[in-house]
């Protein structure tokens, strides 16, 4: 079957990535080591050894930038096409309606994710899912936030304090005199008569018409008109010159899996442990399964111990009755 798992690298930081492996689920109540293909073997390599590959979609290029926003300084820049090595992602300023900024792997700098297309799944820069090498922003985070501790933050702004008590209302002051009365709807009967003066005499007739006017002079143009259907495609152009040859990977040993199974009761929050790594190796992974394809059982979290060498996932039964959860590990050698 194929499982979808979270990648953390000890001593690389944690490294958030979705790596498909095949392995063959065991029957209930076991635990086992099995070992993995040399695909799998590549695909947590590749991730581990290289980042998350990733190309440049502008046509013009795109500047390498020292902050995840188009204000801060231009530190490098890559060309249409160029492949690129990615890190990890954080929020940074809204570029035409996407605002998510990528730390690349191999060298300093952040790439606007609008004109990036990733390759795979790239994590979040932060605590429990950090890439190596990996700050949100130059400066010191918010205490518990995902920023790298000892930087220079951007905006650093402090908490609002309390509001203060209101002070006492000061004393009414005195009246003031009445004014004078300035609109006829404001005045006596006794006034609006004294102010009415006799009918004058009818006016004189007026002139004959006048002679017709000259035409005006045109209108403003009207709004633009909906654009019309898109024309047909032009012809494909020439095909592009072959690229160089990637660099050889690195062997990063052969992983072992290590899996338990629990059943889990319903309407219980429960945390299970894999079985600890063998002497030797060091956990970089891990994920879960259910028995026969249920889908009652909720994971609310899960996550790579290195301090104990195991996988850890919590979750809980929300269905009528007990559901077989298995949870295994990735191991490879330390």
């Amino acid at each position: 079957m194929s499982v979808q798992l979270k990648v953390a690298r000890a001593g690389l930081g944690a490294v958030s990535m979705a790596v498909a492996l095949g392995v063959c689920a065991p029957t209930a109540s076991a635990s086992a080591s099995a070992p993995v293909t040399s695909a799998q073997v590549g695909a947590v390599q590749a991730v581990a050894m290289h980042g998350v590959g990733g190309k440049v979609t502008a046509h013009g290029g795109q500047f390498v930038r020292e902050r995840p926003t188009s204000s801060s300084r231009k530190i490098g820049s890559y060309r249409g096409g160029a492949i690129v090595r990615l890190s990890c992602k954080v929020r940074g300023q809204n570029i035409h309606g996407n605002a998510l900024w990528y730390k690349l792997w191999d060298r300093s700098g952040w790439l606007s994710a609008k004109y990036v297309h990733n390759f795979g799944y790239v994590g979040w820069c932060g605590h429990g899912h950090r890439a190596a090498g990996a700050v949100l922003a130059d400066g010191p985070g918010k205490p518990g936030g995902g920023h790298k501790p000892g930087g220079h933050c951007s905006v650093c702004k402090g908490e609002k304090g309390p509001k203060g008590d209101a002070g006492p209302a000061g004393p009414a002051g005195p009246a003031g005199p009445a004014g004078p009365k300035t609109s006829p709807k404001d005045w006596t009967a006794e006034e609006k008569a004294e102010m009415k003066g006799e009918k004058g005499d009818p006016g004189t007739p007026g002139g004959p018409k006048g002679d017709k006017g000259d035409p005006g002079q045109p209108g403003p143009a009207g709004p633009a008109g909906a654009p019309g259907p898109a024309g047909a495609a032009g012809p494909a152009g020439a095909k592009g010159d072959k690229g160089d040859k990637g660099d050889k990977g690195v062997s990063i040993g052969t992983p072992v899996i290590k899996e338990t199974t629990m059943d889990v009761q319903p309407n219980v929050n429960t945390g299970i442990n894999s079985p600890a790594c063998p002497a030797g190796t060091q956990i970089i992974s891990g994920g879960y399964y259910q028995s026969g394809w249920s889908t009652d059982f909720h994971k609310i979290d899960d996550y790579p111990v290195t301090a104990s060498n195991y996988y850890r996932v919590a979750g809980i039964n929300k269905g009528s009755s007990p559901v077989s959860v298995t949870v295994y590990g990735v191991c490879l050698p330390a």
